[in-house]
Formats: C-alpha cells, sequence, structure tokens
C-alpha cells in the first residue's frame, strides 16, 4: 500500500511541478467573503492537480460571488502549468475564465493589467475584456492590436476587439489586413466580420487595395458577414491575377452561403492554380448536393489528387439518391481518370447498387489499371453476380489481370480445379506483384481444396511474402496437418516468417507445440516472445505457469501484457500477487489494463478492492477496462454500490458503460440509479 500512495504522490507532483501558487496572503481575503469562495481561493494554493482544477472550476460556476478572489487569480494569470485533468487546459487560461465569470464589477483592476510586462498577462487581459464587451478599454485595445509585438497576446487582443464590436476598431484591424503574419490576418478578418454590416464598406475599398493581402483578407472578411451586398464585389476578384486572392475567394464564396455565389464558384474550378480550385471545391461543399454533384463529377478528370480527395469526400456524403445517378453517368463515361476515381469512392464506402455498371469495366476497352480497380472493387463489394466476367478474365492473356480475377475469385471462395492449380502456378511467379495478388487473397479463403497447395508452397517457396500469407491461411484454417511444414519456420532467418509461424502455431492452438512455446519465450523477437505467452494460454497449458510468472519481468510492455492475460485465462492464483503490483506500478498502461482484466479472471473473492481502485483511477482508460471487469463481482455489494455511482457520470460513454455493466451482473433491466442502489445494497 505504501509504494502505490508513493507511486500516486510522485504522479501528483509531476504534473504540477512548473504550478506557483499565488503569493498573497489568505489573511488578504475579506471579510464577508461566501465560505465556497474562500475554500476555493485556499485550493488555489495546492500543488495536488485535482483541487487546483476543482478550486478553479468552482470559481469559474460562482460568478459574481468571486469577485473577492480576483487579486489571487490575477496572481497565477501568467501561470502556463497544463491541467491535465477534467479537461481543463492551463492554469492562465483557467484563472481568466474565472475572473471572466465574475463580470465587470473588477473592470478598473483588470484594465491597467493591459500594461503589464508579461505577454501572457496582457493576453489574458483582452481575452477578459472581450469577454465583457468592454467599452471602457476599447481605446487602449484598439493602439494594443497594432502595437503588440508578442503574436499570441496580439490575436487575443484582435479577437478581444471581435467581442467587443465597436465601430472605432475598424480601422486599426483593417491597418492590420497585410500583417504578414497568418494568424494575427485570420484573427483580424474574424474581428471585422464580427462587427459586420459597418465594416462592409471599408472592407469593399480594400478589395481594390494594390497590396494582394489587403485584397484576400477584405475578401474572406466580406464571405462571413454574408451580406448579398458583398456579393457582386467578390465576384469581381474571380479573376483576380493574384493566386492568393482567388484561393480567398473561393473560400469567401462558401462562408457567403448564398446560393448566387455557386456560379462563380463552379467556374474557379478552371482555375489554372491547384490550390484555388481545391478552395472552389471545399467551398461548394457548403451548397445543396443536386447544385454542385455534376460540376465535381465534371472535373474528376482534371483535379490534382488532393482536390480529388476533397471532391470525393463531399460525393460519399451526399444523400444517394442525388449523387448516385450521376456516379453511374461517371462509370459510363469511357474516361479512364474519372472512372477510377469514382470506383475508389465505391470501393471506400461499398456503396451497393453499382455491380452492374462496373463488370462491364472488365472486359472493355479500358486501361488495364482500371480494369484492376474494377476487380479490385467488385471484391469490395462482394457482389458474386461478377464470377462469371471473373472466370473469363482468368483465362485472360493478360497476366496481371487474368492473377487479379483469380485472386478474387478467391476472395469470393469459389475454388475450382482449374483455379487451385493456376493458384499453385501463380504463388511461384517470378514476378513480385503477381505472387503478391494471388498471396494476400489466400486468407480470405475458407476451402480445405487449397490446403495442399498452400503446404507446398509454404515448404517449396523461397520468397517469404508467400510463405507469410500461406502462414496466415493454415493458422486461419486451423490446418494441423501442416505442423511440420510450420514448426521449422519459427527460426526462419526472416523475422517476418518467424512471427507468421509463431501466429499460425498459436491459431491452430495444437497441445504438441507447447514444447516450442516454452523455448521460444525467451525468443530476442518481442513479437514472438508475446505469441508463445499467448500460445501457452490456448493450449491451457497450466505446467507453464511459472515461465509465464517470469515472463512477467519481460523488458517489452507487449510481452508483459500477453503474459498477463495467458495467467487470467489460466486463472493462475500463484501469479495473483504479481500482476496486482504491475496492476499499481507498471510504467505503461497496455499491462495494467490487461491486469484488471485477469485480476478479475483469477479471483473475484479477494480482489474487490484492487478492482474498486482501478475505479477510482483518473486514467479513463483503466477506468473503462476497470468498469467492465466489475461484471464478475456480480455477488459484490461495494463494487456493485461503486458502479452505480457511475450511473450520472458526465462522461456519457462510462454512464452507459455503468448500465450495461449492472445489467450483465444482475440480469436485471432497471433504469434509474435510484433502482440499481436499492439492487446493489440488497446483496
Amino acid at each position: 500500500m505504501t509504494y502505490r500512495i508513493f507511486f500516486i504522490l510522485i504522479i501528483s507532483l509531476a504534473l504540477l511541478s512548473g504550478y506557483t501558487p499565488p503569493e498573497r496572503s489568505l489573511a488578504s481575503l475579506p471579510t464577508g467573503t461566501p465560505a465556497e469562495i474562500k475554500t476555493a481561493v485556499t485550493h488555489l494554493f495546492s500543488q495536488d492537480p485535482d483541487i487546483l482544477a476543482e478550486a478553479l472550476s468552482s470559481l469559474q460556476d460562482a460568478g459574481p460571488k468571486a469577485l473577492n478572489a480576483v487579486p489571487y487569480l490575477v496572481e497565477i494569470l501568467d501561470d502556463t502549468t497544463p491541467l491535465t485533468v477534467q479537461g481543463l487546459k492551463t492554469v492562465s487560461h483557467e484563472a481568466a475564465l474565472a475572473i471572466a465569470a465574475v463580470g465587470p464589477a473588477a473592470e478598473s483592476s483588470i484594465t491597467s493589467l493591459l500594461s503589464s510586462p508579461i505577454p501572457q498577462v496582457r493576453g489574458q487581459t483582452a481575452f477578459i475584456l472581450g469577454r465583457w464587451r468592454s467599452a471602457s478599454a476599447i481605446d487602449r485595445l484598439n493602439t494594443l492590436a497594432t502595437t503588440e509585438t508578442d503574436t499570441e497576446t496580439r490575436v487575443k487582443i484582435i479577437n478581444a476587439l471581435g467581442e467587443i464590436k465597436n465601430r472605432s476598431s475598424i480601422i486599426p484591424l483593417l491597418s492590420l489586413l497585410a500583417a504578414n503574419n497568418e494568424s494575427v490576418e485570420r484573427a483580424v478578418v474574424r474581428a471585422l466580420a464580427s462587427i459586420g454590416y459597418p465594416a462592409i464598406k471599408p472592407l469593399s475599398y480594400n478589395l481594390a487595395s494594390p497590396e494582394p493581402l489587403k485584397r484576400a483578407n477584405a475578401a474572406r472578411a466580406l464571405g462571413l458577414i454574408g451580406d448579398t451586398l458583398c456579393l457582386n464585389d467578390l465576384k469581381s476578384l474571380v479573376s483576380d491575377n493574384d493566386i492568393r486572392v482567388r484561393v480567398a475567394v473561393a473560400e469567401a464564396l462558401g462562408s457567403i452561403n448564398l446560393n448566387e455565389a455557386i456560379e462563380p464558384l463552379i467556374s474557379l474550378l478552371k482555375d489554372s492554380d491547384p490550390k484555388v480550385i481545391r478552395q472552389a471545391v471545399l467551398s461548394l461543399g457548403k451548397y445543396p448536393d443536386s447544385r454542385i454533384i455534376n460540376s465535381l463529377l465534371d472535373g474528376l478528370d482534371s483535379f490534382d489528387d488532393a482536390t480529388a480527395a476533397e471532391a470525393g469526400i463531399l460525393i460519399k456524403k451526399m444523400d444517394p439518391a442525388v449523387s448516385h445517378p450521376v456516379i453511374l453517368r461517371g462509370l459510363s463515361s469511357n474516361n479512364p481518370r474519372t472512372i477510377n476515381r469514382l470506383l475508389s469512392y465505391i470501393k471506400e464506402k461499398r456503396w451497393s447498387g453499382f455491380s452492374r455498371a462496373i463488370i462491364p469495366l472488365i472486359s472493355s476497352s479500358l486501361p488495364t489499371e482500371t480494369k484492376l480497380m474494377a476487380i479490385e472493387t467488385l471484391i469490395a463489394l462482394g457482389d458474386k453476380n461478377a464470377l462469371s466476367v471473373l472466370e473469363t478474365t482468368v483465362k485472360s492473356p493478360d497476366k496481371r489481370l487474368s492473377t487479379r480475377a483469380l485472386s478474387a475469385l478467391l476472395s469470393f471462395n469459389e475454388i475450382s480445379r482449374d483455379t487451385a492449380e493456376l493458384t499453385a502456378q501463380r504463388l511461384q511467379d517470378s514476378d513480385k506483384e503477381i505472387r503478391f495478388m494471388v498471396a494476400e487473397s489466400l486468407p480470405y479463403t475458407d476451402s480445405y481444396r487449397l490446403t495442399p497447395i498452400i503446404t507446398d508452397a509454404l515448404r517449396e517457396s523461397p520468397y517469404n511474402d508467400v510463405k507469410v500469407y500461406c502462414l496466415k491461411t493454415l493458422g486461419k484454417l486451423k490446418y494441423k496437418k501442416a505442423l511440420p511444414q510450420i514448426t521449422p519456420l519459427i527460426s526462419h532467418p526472416n523475422e517476418t516468417v518467424r512471427e507468421a509461424a509463431a501466429e499460425a502455431l498459436v491459431n491452430i492452438g495444437d497441445s504438441s507445440t507447447a514444447d516450442l512455446f516454452r523455448t521460444h519465450i525467451t525468443d530476442e523477437n518481442p513479437v514472438v516472445r508475446g505469441l508463445c505467452a499467448r500460445g501457452l494460454a490456448v493450449i491451457n497449458d497450466t505446467s507453464s505457469n511459472a515461465l509465464l510468472i517470469k515472463t512477467l519481468s519481460d523488458k517489452e510492455a507487449s510481452v508483459r501484457t500477453r503474459a498477463i492475460s495467458a495467467l487470467g485465462q489460466l486463472k493462475a492464483k500463484e501469479a495473483l500477487n504479481p500482476i496486482i503490483q504491475i496492476f499499481y506500478d507498471d510504467p505503461a498502461l497496455e499491462p495494467r489494463l490487461a491486469a484488471v482484466e485477469a485480476i478479475s479472471l483469477i479471483d473475484t473473492t479477494f480482489t474487490a478492492p484492487f478492482i474498486l481502485d482501478g475505479l477510482k483511477s483518473k486514467n479513463t482508460v483503466l477506468k473503462k477496462a476497470s468498469l467492465s471487469a466489475c461484471a464478475r463481482y456480480h455477488k459484490n455489494r461495494d463494487v456493485m454500490t461503486a458502479i452505480t455511482g457511475f450511473l450520472s457520470d458526465k462522461d456519457p460513454a462510462i454512464a452507459a458503460q455503468a448500465q450495461e455493466v449492472l445489467q450483465k451482473a444482475s440480469g436485471k433491466k432497471y433504469t434509474t440509479p435510484e433502482e440499481w442502489s436499492k439492487w446493489a445494497s440488497s446483496l
């Protein structure tokens, strides 16, 4: 227990090792300060991340009642220590939020901080004043927007001007349209757009500026304002001679969200620069599917790969009633580039309804690459209507096409004698691409007709890639007759082959491999070691428990994880203490997660306290693993009661998991925390 507490303390101190509490004495708190505010201010002096986070959250929730806490919060505005708990950010950010929640009652003392020598403090002060929409600070902020030298602080000042929305900020903001700093310019665009209508005319004047950046950023701001008054001005820049301006116009025409912007965007799809075209595609995505689908399809032939990918994202999101008829038109276009891209979309989405249009492509006059893509798409769709054309294509004189058709037949589990013979030939082909096409399809087949061929290929093939796929297939089929061919390969000179051999032996799960697993559990290859640990559990070899316990000290976390899982499956009670120790102090997360599962598998009589500790973890993944294991403690009142506390957790996933675990443990269908608490207390 001592080492556990020490470990937790070390973690907590490490998380806040850079935090400096306020210097102001607690005795300075005015009398009459509400008790909850006093408590929260006291906790601002804590080095515990949970306590500090809770204090800052409480002060944010307190609002104006926290006025007396402001001097303490001001003293930590420059502290950038991250808060890694409760979803919070930095101490500085959370302190600024707490001050902002107090409201303008603290304005006079806060405004003076704009003169702080610390950029972080100036930036957070601007953030707070922006939240308050402070009119009294506007002149100071307008000046700082143009004079501040720290970029992050300057952005916060500009953002504040956008929140305050004062006309007097337009001129200083316009002067920053060409600041030659992207983050500053983006902030200026947002701020001017936030000011809205009063900024339209001044921005329109800047569209005629001789400076391209001013024209570009003025266009972006007008697009965000989204007024019809802006549209004609934006259209005038569609043919601007500067690429940056045309990209900005394409962006603005998407932001403006007016259907009249669709035509100029479509015209930009024919721009000479791919960056302009890509932005036009992205912006078209903000408009109705039916208005843009044809233009996107027509552009697929000319788009570069990045733009075609963006167009594909849009097409894949569309209502099939809109997109599918147009896709069918594209598949019949006889344009290989367009067809290839459409096939890739269909393959990824596994869209049904296109097989009839795809099948004829295989026997068409299109290039081989397109035909290969058509076959791959049919494999992904799993449509056996393609079998006839595939069986014909296997006889094609084009070896690549023939082999791809063969691999498709293997994927469909259509293994005739001719198919089996051709498989044997192609697995030995000297062309790596041909071998690979067939070999990678082997694991998809369930046909035992191929097992003699695969076994022969495993023994005779000089190619390691073929051996690996043969091993995967024989393991999947649990083909014990191949053990004499598989076993020696665990000592093969190629590490990938060795790993595949070990995995195949695990999947076959024959007790005759026990000695092999025991020997190689100390192998130099950590993947092999981990698989051997797993294999001993698969064959239920309890005589190897001591060896597995020794493996718990392996230097590789993945191997320790496998050994823990194996001992859990073997219900090895003698392993309980070392696994519990791993649960508390292993430096890697995966072994700790495996330990939770193993502990609950080995024993549920004496191990409840450890599972309860897991439920208290700040690590969400570990907490969820502990919740999952709780189902095995269905007779333990303390564990079941603890789970009921998660039914109202702020994380919906944890609340849902708690409900599921309780239902699984009890067989009941209660829905309210009260019902579950009553059930748990009855145990």
